[in-house]
C-alpha cells in the first residue's frame, strides 16, 4: 500500500510529562492518552507515516537545572533509559527506527529508513528537535508528504516549538487542539502560529479534513 501525503508528528507523550507522577507532569496530559491511542490507530489503518519525538536527556544537558527559569531550562525529567523517558503509549517504537542524537548519520542511510515507510522516532536533547538531533535536518530534506498533524505535549514548549520549526522547513502544519495539553503559567504561542500559518483543529475535523486528501 502506497503512504499517504499526511503524517502524524507524535512529540514528547512520555511518562515523565503525561503521568502525575512524573517529574515534569503536564497537568491533564494523562486524559489525553485514549484520543493519542485512537489517532495512532487510525494513522496506522490509513497507512499513515508516524514521526515521534522523545526527550532523552542525560543529567549534564543544558536544558536541565535544579533552579530552572522555565523558558531556557526545566527541571531534570526524561533522563536516557529511565522510567520518566518511556512513552506512554502502546506500540509507539515497535517495527520502527529510533534516531539517537549522539550519531550524525549519512542522508544514503536516512533515506533507505525513510522509504521502508516505518514509523521514525527522533531523539532529542534540546526543546527544539531540529537543534536536540543533528540528524533532524537531513530528515527534513527527505521527508515527501507536506501536510502534518501535530499532537503531544507540552503545547506552549516542545509542541510549538516543533510546529515552528515544521513551517520554517516550508510544511503545512496542523496543530489537533483537542490531543495537546500545556504547561500552566507559561505564555501561548498562538500569535506566532497564526503569524506563520500554522492552524489548529480538533481532531473530528482532522478526519474530514483527510477524507479529502485522498
Amino acid at each position: 500500500m502506497a503512504q499517504t501525503p499526511v503524517i502524524f508528528w507524535n512529540i514528547d507523550t512520555q511518562y515523565d510529562f503525561v503521568e502525575q507522577d512524573g517529574d515534569l507532569y503536564v497537568e491533564g496530559a494523562e486524559l489525553l492518552k485514549p484520543l493519542w491511542e485512537e489517532i495512532l490507530s487510525y494513522a496506522r489503518e490509513k497507512n499513515i507515516r508516524i514521526i515521534s519525538t522523545k526527550d532523552h536527556h542525560f543529567l549534564d544537558s543544558d536544558e536541565l537545572s535544579d533552579n530552572p527559569d522555565f523558558v531556557d531550562t526545566f527541571p531534570p525529567h526524561c533522563i536516557a533509559f529511565e522510567k520518566g523517558s518511556k512513552s506512554v503509549l502502546s506500540n509507539i517504537e515497535d517495527n520502527g527506527f529510533i534516531l539517537d542524537w549522539d550519531l550524525k548519520m549519512g542522508m544514503v542511510h536516512l533515506k533507505d529508513i525513510y522509504h521502508q515507510n516505518i514509523p521514525i522516532t527522533i531523539l532529542k536533547d534540546r526543546f527544539d528537535f531540529t537543534q536536540g538531533n543533528p540528524n533532524s535536518e537531513n530528515i527534513l530534506q527527505i521527508i515527501e508528504e507536506k501536510k502534518m498533524y501535530i499532537m503531544g505535549v507540552a503545547e506552549n514548549v516542545c509542541v510549538s516549538q516543533a510546529a515552528i520549526a515544521l513551517a520554517k522547513n516550508g510544511f503545512h502544519v496542523t496543530v489537533i487542539s483537542d490531543a495537546v495539553k500545556a504547561i500552566p503559567g507559561l505564555s501561548t504561542p498562538y500569535e506566532e502560529w497564526k503569524e506563520r500559518g500554522i492552524e489548529m483543529k480538533r481532531w473530528e475535523e482532522v478526519k474530514e479534513e483527510i477524507k479529502t486528501l485522498f
